[in-house]
């Protein structure tokens, strides 16, 4: 579905084998027959000691979810967070290190504190609060939000002795900060923190009645608008003094930061292509002069996501042919001879490059390496490990991984990763696991952190991690709206994720590679809309699990007044009512699995967030009634994305025992739970008796 609305509805944040479990029902998409697959190696085996669920917990992270490396004024500096798992006090604790661009040296200058949520007006989705660092215009300091029991605050560190101390007293949150060009620090402050308290203490004394802040799919309470008295303020960090910011200063924290080196240039529309980020033809791009260029090269007609000014004038830009190619370059564009040539090209992932000089400092990670801050040379494209906070990494032993390439009679196409089993052997097959919905970047433990590739591997299983298809051929005509709505109703970009997976699971069954009895499938989020549509069509995997819940009609009553008028006045949906439109009325019989639970073949497990609970409840009591194996655990506090550690931790142990069970028959205590083995092998025997019976 369209991920904006189907994440609005849901979560308010943001099998083709030939025989056997997995088998495909009529409902699959009939271009799977004309699509095709090609699967090469993508990685040779490497020896080392198996993976484990401690190793994963143990890796330190780099920066963001797309960036958050910052290089100083001189180009010298690299600052960014670092992220690392407290076991002991079950948070994720962060630190601010700046690294040396030129020798790789890196030390820590302070304790950024512990996990701080992101939130929409109240709302929070488990995603972090953005904090990247940011050096002030002449390098002298680092501006970064810190958390402080629970309050996110602002800190500085003064460069190169590292010495620093919160700037200023504020009285809410600090969201987001950038530094004016005289050296103040501008910071946008949420509603005071007394006034949430005084919501909060007002709610409980007195109720309250229920309005557009009421969201039960997300919390059944009002939900304090923490932006509605948000304020910008001008900040002098040498006093700590604090006014109010002017509109230009104001109007600075959605731009880009200050204090990066060359001049940076971004990504624009061309013409009337409505998506600028999507932009596929003739990509235009803007220069910090204001002055727009348009690159027609062939080399340049492709998915441009982030582009620099270099020093000799070059636009340095990135690439990825297309959305679903798990290859991405760095290329330069000579805009007075017209020509492009390739400077670096990987099957892994960069984020939040800088550019200073001839180099590019980037964050890269790849499949089976976690992140590293690296250097590119522009000229000659050499690469070199500027940092890498994980060295113990190179320890663990790596399995072959092959890529599956595949392509549907639409044109539309998708990759995966198939990590074989550690110790696989030719000749055998071996049940598999999939992991949605993304590909791309160290497996880790997938999307949600949920699923431990690596350590399904050592246990023996084949691990497809499926990255999602994109409707290209459609959305080049219409853009991205019109495309979500046109797919969204005739069930097209369902289909479309289906017939990938189709296609990827028939490879494999040609090559005898998977036990077709023995598969099983999970997801979250977009994942997990794909893994219901798959189970509402009857699909035959033995095991699945999903950490997101279901799409149900109770959803269309239980989400805000204020949402629901949204998505009437966008055209986006509409009411499941008999009397509304029949398209969307049966887009609302599709999409509503309770209503489909007696195709359920699989034992379903789901983990699933507190804030999440409600729209599954239907699916859950369906598959009761009849008598289908479902368990589900309610994690409180938790949110679309789930970062304490102990829930991780507690969720990949439940995943890995759920797997074992299903497609290898194996008990596994529970020290938290003594009582699960026997309740889950009370379930296979009743799912065996009903197979029996059938």
């Amino acid at each position: 579905m369209s991920q904006a609305i189907r994440r609005g509805i849901v979560a308010l944040t943001l099998l083709y084998a030939c025989s056997g479990a997995a088998q495909e029902p009529a409902e699959t998409p009939n271009w799977v027959e004309g699509g095709r697959a090609t699967i090469i190696l993508e990685s040779s085996p490497r020896a080392g000691r198996p993976a484990t669920r401690d190793d994963l917990a143990a890796l330190r992270g780099l920066g963001e979810f797309e960036g958050g490396l910052a290089l100083s004024p001189d180009g010298r500096s690299l600052a960014l967070i670092e992220r690392r798992t407290d076991r002991v006090h079950n948070k994720l604790r962060h630190d601010l290190i700046v690294v040396d661009a030129h020798t790789g040296d890196a030390r820590i200058l302070a304790d950024a504190g512990a996990y701080l949520f992101a939130s929409v007006r109240g709302r929070r989705g488990g995603a972090p609060l953005p904090r990247a660092p940011i050096w002030s215009p002449d390098g002298s300091r680092i501006a970064f939000i810190a958390e402080r029991e629970g309050r996110a605050e602002l800190w500085a560190i003064a460069m190169p002795d590292g010495t620093g101390a919160r700037v200023a007293e504020l009285p809410g949150d600090v969201q987001a900060i950038t530094w004016s060009a005289d050296g103040a620090i501008i910071a946008r402050i949420g509603t005071p923190r007394t006034e949430l308290a005084r919501i909060a203490r007002q709610d409980v004394a007195y109720g309250f009645a229920l309005g557009d802040r009421f969201d039960a799919l997300y919390h059944v309470g009002r939900i304090a608008d923490d932006s509605a008295g948000a304020s910008v303020v001008r900040i002098d960090p040498a006093t700590g003094l604090v006014s109010p910011a002017n509109d230009t200063e104001s109007a600075g924290l959605s731009g880009e930061a200050q204090g990066r080196g060359f001049p940076r240039a971004r990504i624009v529309a061309t013409g009337d292509h409505p998506d600028a980020a999507g932009a596929i033809l003739a990509p235009a791009v803007e220069l910090a002069d204001g002055a727009r260029v348009v690159c027609a090269l062939a080399a340049c007609l492709a998915r441009f996501r982030q582009v620099f000014l270099s020093a000799r004038g070059d636009i340095v830009y990135f690439v990825r042919p297309d959305a679903e190619d798990a290859e991405m370059s760095v290329r330069a564009w000579d805009r007075a001879a017209q020509t492009t040539r390739l400077i670096y090209r990987t099957q892994g992932q960069l984020h939040g490059c800088q550019l200073a000089g001839a180099s590019l400092y980037c964050l890269e990670e790849s499949f089976q390496r976690p992140r590293e801050i690296v250097s590119i040379d522009l000229s000659t494209g050499a690469r070199r490990v500027l940092y890498n906070p994980n060295p113990q990494w190179a320890a663990i032993a790596a399995p072959r991984v092959d890529r599956l390439d595949i392509i549907d009679s639409a044109g539309n196409a998708s990759f995966g990763r198939l990590v074989y089993p550690l110790h696989w052997r030719s000749g055998r097959r071996y049940p598999l696991v999939i992991v949605q919905y993304r590909a791309r970047g160290f497996l880790g433990a997938g999307v949600s952190g949920e699923y431990p590739v690596l350590p399904l591997s050592a246990r023996g299983y084949f691990v497809l991690a499926v990255d999602r298809p994109e409707v290209e051929a459609v959305r080049r005509v219409y853009g991205f709206t019109e495309t979500q709505m046109r797919t969204e109703l005739d069930g097209s970009e369902i289909d479309v994720k289906i017939a990938s997976i189709a296609l990827m699971l028939r490879a494999l069954e040609a090559r005898r590679l998977i036990d077709g009895d023995r598969v099983a499938i999970t997801g979250m989020s977009d994942g997990a809309e794909t893994l219901y549509a798959l189970l509402d069509r009857g699909w035959r995997f033995r095991a699945a699990i999903s950490s997101s819940p279901p799409m149900d009609r109770a959803s269309w009553w239980l989400m805000s007044s204020a949402y629901r008028a949204t998505l009437q006045r966008q055209g986006a949906i509409t009411a499941p009512y008999s009397d509304t439109d029949p398209r969307w009325s049966a887009w609302w019989d599709r999409m509503s699995s309770a209503e489909h639970a007696d195709q359920y073949q699989p034992a379903l497990l789901l983990n699933l967030a507190q804030t999440e609970l409600i729209s599954a409840l239907p699916l859950r009591t369906r598959l009761q009634e009849l008598g289908r194996p479902v368990e589900l655990y309610l994690h409180p506090n938790a949110y679309h994305l789930k970062p304490m550690p102990s829930q991780i931790e507690a969720i990949q142990e439940r995943n890995l025992a759920w797997i074992d069970l299903w497609l290898r028959d194996l008990d596994t205590e529970s020290a938290i739970e003594p009582e699960r083995r026997a309740r889950w092998r009370a379930m296979v025997e009743a799912q065996e008796a009903r197979a029996a019976g059938d």
